[in-house]
């Protein structure tokens, strides 16, 4: 939970009893939020914009989230605001240089990174020098999904019901 106290703000994925949900985590005070559209659970103070927020102060797992994963920044706002680099970042100055860094060590503000062309470690840095010195985050872009299609006989055969006592209702 002490890694969440420094993700406030930071958007998510994960499952909430077993139902997809994507949102931001809100910190407040020493009490973690996930703030979703999904699940009504204990009530943060700021939802960020979401009609939900779910506490898990005392743990993932003990108030049944599973499959947690902070996502990185995705628009471009986000990821101009985006200064609290991890290890396997990758930064380019935003000036247009070719030089790509990849971050290979951090503990708290401190960071360590290596260009990528050459191999060659830089001085330590923090994370609000380098992005004072123009660093900005490289985001790949996220693979599509795949989407898979059903029909109701393949449902119906998988569950060994008949078709006819199928019916497909919306999720709360």
């Amino acid at each position: 939970m002490e890694n969440l106290l420094s993700c406030d703000g930071r958007r998510f994925r994960c499952k909430i009893k077993g139902m997809p949900v994507e949102g931001k985590v809100r910190v407040e005070g020493n009490k973690v939020y996930l703030c979703q559209n999904r699940h009504d659970g204990s009530e943060a103070d700021d939802k960020l914009g979401y009609k939900y927020s779910w506490e898990v102060t005392s743990g993932l797992e003990l108030n049944q989230v599973t499959g947690f994963k902070i996502l990185h920044p995705d628009t471009a706002e986000e990821i101009e605001a985006y200064k609290d680099w991890r290890v396997g970042d990758r930064l380019r100055k935003k000036d247009g240089s070719s030089r790509t860094i990849e971050v290979i060590f951090r503990c708290g503000e401190l960071v360590v990174g290596k260009f990528i062309d050459t191999g060659r470690a830089l001085t330590n840095y923090t994370c609000d020098e380098l992005y004072e010195d123009g660093y900005r985050l490289i985001v790949d872009p996220a693979p599509e999904e795949e989407i898979i299609e059903v029909t109701m006989d393949e449902i119906a055969e998988k569950m060994g019901v008949p078709v006819e006592r199928l019916r497909v209702k919306k999720e709360k």
